[in-house]
């Protein structure tokens, strides 16, 4: 029996790697508070709270960032934190140090220092542009189904600064789909 070439170099290159995980920050103990520390500034002791359903993205220089998320206590979180990997530490960026915060829409299309998504937990999608900015888009308020948003952010990396892009800024709202294949704003 003759393998493709692909699949004789999976099979060899597979059989020789072993992983191995290596603890680089954080607690040994789950369900813990984090440290916020102050916004903007990394230091050794920043972590964020233990968090579940997390979003998260890899920016342009191969740091990771979390946004939201729900913690040990069920409160949802709209912190945004950045852990640079070469110096090991994480950083609070945006958003309250306390969990179930409103964030702030400010005006659609115009970014602002203030502005802030409000806290989700799960069901959002993340990517990042070409340029590097962070985006954001939906995402679930509580476990309900009739609490969800369907707006969408946009996080500059280089003026830590939020623009609310499109969407409605209550939960609940459906979506409008137009013509298939046709923009429309």
């Amino acid at each position: 029996m003759k393998l493709p070439l692909f699949i004789l170099i999976s099979l060899i290159y597979c059989s020789n790697v072993s992983a191995q995980w290596t603890w680089v920050h954080g607690d040994s103990l789950q369900d813990q508070p984090g440290n916020f520390g102050i916004q903007g500034v990394s230091a050794p002791s920043n972590k964020p709270p233990s968090l579940y359903e997390s979003c998260e993205w890899t920016d342009l220089n191969g740091n990771f960032w979390l946004f939201g998320g729900i913690d040990h206590t069920g409160g949802v979180h709209n912190a945004l934190w950045k852990y640079n990997v070469s110096s090991n530490e994480w950083t609070w960026m945006k958003g309250s140090s306390i969990s179930n915060d409103t964030g702030f829409y400010g005006i659609q299309g115009v970014a602002n220092v203030n502005n802030n998504p409000p806290p989700r937990k799960f069901g959002f999608v993340s990517w990042v542009s070409q340029n590097g900015d962070l985006w954001l888009f939906g995402g679930g308020k509580t476990s309900s189904t009739t609490e969800c948003y369907n707006d969408l952010w946009k996080y500059s990396v280089i003026t830590n600064e939020w623009t609310w892009v499109k969407g409605p800024n209550v939960t609940n709202q459906a979506g409008i789909f137009g013509n298939k294949g046709i923009a429309n704003p």
